[in-house]
This record gives C-alpha cells, sequence and structure tokens, in this order.
C-alpha cells in the first residue's frame, strides 16, 4: 500500500505532505477434522498513515496492526445448525502522544512524543439453526478486552455484547401462506463515558507529574427488544410492520462529551412495497 496525505493553509500559503509505503501480509489455513468440523486460522496486517504534530515533537508516522484468529467451525444435523468459536488478538502500534513531562516544567527542553499501542483479544460465539423448514434462530455473544498500553478502557466500546434472532414462515400451502415473524434482542454491556482528555495538569511549579484521566462517567448496559412481521399478498404486493423497543424501555444508546443519546421510545414503522 501506499499512502499520501497533503495540506494547504490558505492563510499563511504553507503546504505539508506526508507519504508512506508498507507491505502487508495476510493468509489463513483450514484443517478438516472430519466433514462437520473444521479448524482454521487466520492472520492480516494493517497499516494507516498518521499525522504529524511538530509542536509535541511528533513525527510522520503510520500505524501498523496485525491480527491473529483462529477457531472452530460446526456443521451439524445435515446443515440445520452451524456454529463458530473464535479467538482474536489484535494489536495496534504507532499511536503517538504528547509527552506529559512537557507540562510540568514548560521551560525545560521539549520532551519528544510518547509511540503507545492498543490491544484487543477476545472470543465470539455465532450460531445459525433451522430446527424446521419454518423456523430459524441466529445468535452472537462476544467478550473482550479493548485497553491502551496502561490498561485503560476507551470510551463508547462495551466489552460484552450479545444478540439472538428467531423467525418463523408459515407454510406456503396453508391458510396464511406469505405471512413470517420475528422477535429478537441485543444486548449491550455498560461502557466508559468520555475521559475528557488524556491527562489532567497539576498547578504549574508543584514538581508534581501530571495524572491520566480516569472514566469520568459510565453509561449502563442495555436490552432492546425488535419485532416485525411480513405479509406478501401476492408476487406484486408486501407489507412489512417492524416495532423497535418493543418492551418501550428507556435507556442511553451513547454519549459525547457530557451530552447523552436516549433511547427512542417503542417506534412502529409499516411499509408497503410495490414490485414490478
Amino acid at each position: 500500500n501506499r499512502y499520501f496525505s497533503g495540506g494547504t493553509n490558505n492563510l499563511s500559503g504553507t503546504s505539508n505532505e506526508e507519504r508512506a509505503e508498507a507491505t502487508l501480509a495476510s493468509g489463513g489455513i483450514v484443517y478438516k477434522l472430519t466433514p462437520e468440523i473444521s479448524l482454521y486460522y487466520g492472520y492480516s496486517e494493517q497499516e494507516i498513515l498518521g499525522i504529524a504534530r511538530p509542536n509535541d515533537l511528533i513525527p510522520a508516522h503510520t500505524s501498523p496492526s496485525r491480527q491473529h484468529e483462529g477457531g472452530l467451525r460446526l456443521r451439524l444435523f445435515d446443515g440445520r445448525l452451524y456454529t463458530t468459536f473464535a479467538y482474536f488478538d489484535i494489536k495496534q502500534d504507532g499511536i503517538w502522544e504528547a509527552n506529559a513531562a512537557n507540562w510540568v516544567d514548560p521551560t525545560a527542553p521539549k520532551q519528544p512524543g510518547i509511540n503507545s499501542n492498543r490491544t484487543s483479544k477476545g472470543f465470539e460465539f455465532e450460531f445459525a439453526w433451522s430446527p424446521t423448514k419454518n423456523i430459524s434462530v441466529i445468535g452472537s455473544y462476544t467478550e473482550f478486552k479493548n485497553r491502551d498500553q496502561e490498561n485503560r478502557r476507551y470510551a463508547h466500546v462495551a466489552e460484552r455484547m450479545a444478540g439472538i434472532w428467531g423467525s418463523y414462515t408459515f407454510s406456503e400451502t396453508g391458510a396464511l401462506r406469505g405471512l413470517s415473524f420475528g422477535i429478537g434482542a441485543n444486548y449491550v454491556d455498560e461502557r466508559p463515558g468520555d475521559t475528557m482528555g488524556l491527562y489532567t495538569t497539576p498547578p504549574q511549579g508543584s514538581g508534581l507529574p501530571p495524572v491520566r484521566y480516569q472514566p469520568i462517567f459510565w453509561v449502563p448496559s442495555y436490552t432492546e427488544v425488535e419485532a416485525n412481521a411480513t405479509y406478501r399478498f401476492n408476487k406484486h404486493w408486501k407489507a412489512q410492520l417492524v416495532v423497535k423497543n418493543l418492551l418501550d424501555k428507556d435507556y442511553i444508546r451513547s454519549s459525547t462529551n457530557r451530552t447523552l443519546y436516549l433511547s427512542t421510545p417503542i417506534n412502529p414503522k409499516l411499509t408497503l412495497r410495490y414490485e414490478f
């Protein structure tokens, strides 16, 4: 990959540009223990172009990352049940930040920026199951740790999530042919609110080092239930009713700084579609 970034200051007339090149490897292997059971492993690399900040002595750079993933896949009951168990390990380097030592004594020689990293490790489970021709169920569960080099959690990142959805389609020959409905739930665990910056600076001249901010507040976990129903009248007309937040629960969906974004009350939506 070749990267390029450039900019021009229209007030001063100065321009700057940054370039980089990277060779990125990826690959994987699948081994079938039996026709129904497979083991797999994959490796991939990515890289993004960072931004130089001369005032903080942060040079032009890239942020490379690599991912290892391995797991087990099962295909059972003539393909009616398909599951995947996976473990992943992701690390991103080249995350630069200003050196906090420069804030203790502004008159001292400036220290270069600090190069840090970010890791994300955990596992996930997914399944798709069709016990009968009319019934299908899908679900997933993910648990991981997404941390910086000091084991701090990142704002807005839930480290535990789950979801499940089930649907039923009536027989094509019965009185209710053309009708299907589904219901499901999505769970998001608690996550930190904004940290409002990297450091808090002690009084100038105190000689005390700056201290990293911890999360100012936590956004609670929530579960949202959704349902839908679809009916096809004929080959041209179809109606669908989708109801989000079926239980009409209040929860905080996300946050920015000190602004909270709340859930929408029970929210039905009816769509009538004509196809030709």
